[in-house]
């Protein structure tokens, strides 16, 4: 019995609390009616009421000091949701790519930054106009043999 005790105390400091170095760098949560003058590092403002916010504030994790503004209204394309912990620490989803300035790609996940894959800043290649269906049709009739002739030539 007291090695599944011990076992058990092992897995569990394994798996326990951040340690408090690990806490002090995590973005948290900060509920406001309007967005600060002055924004903190290492926070994100939920403004509006602490029932449903409908925006989230926060400066830039890469260093470039721009604000980052995102919806968190249901009916908004794009929208994020900001989901707190007891501890008030924050999780944003999706991940956050910004398009102008900066380029970053990251998500905040458990108050950490998390950045996207390295190849996912570069930048976004044209999508190729899709053709009208009925083109499609006309084409894709050329490409198949007619009905009854043996394919390949043979007779």
């Amino acid at each position: 019995m007291t090695l599944l005790l011990r076992l058990w105390r092992w897995l569990a400091s394994l798996f326990g609390r951040a340690k408090p170095a690990d806490t002090v760098n995590l973005y948290r949560a900060e509920v406001c009616e309007e967005e600060p003058e002055l924004l903190d590092r290492r926070r994100v403002y939920l403004v509006g009421g602490a029932d449903a916010p409908w925006s989230a504030s926060l400066i830039c994790p890469c260093g470039c000091q721009e604000i980052v503004r995102l919806s968190l209204l249901p009916g908004d394309r794009p929208r994020w949701r900001a989901l707190v912990s007891a501890r008030g620490v924050v999780t944003l989803d999706p991940s956050i790519w910004r398009v102008r300035g900066c380029r970053s790609h990251f998500f905040i996940r458990h108050g950490r930054v998390l950045w996207a894959a390295p190849d996912s800043r570069l930048p976004v290649m044209p999508v190729p106009p899709i053709r009208p269906k009925a083109d499609r049709h006309v084409q894709r009739e050329r490409e198949l043999p007619p009905f009854g002739r043996p394919r390949g030539g043979q007779t």
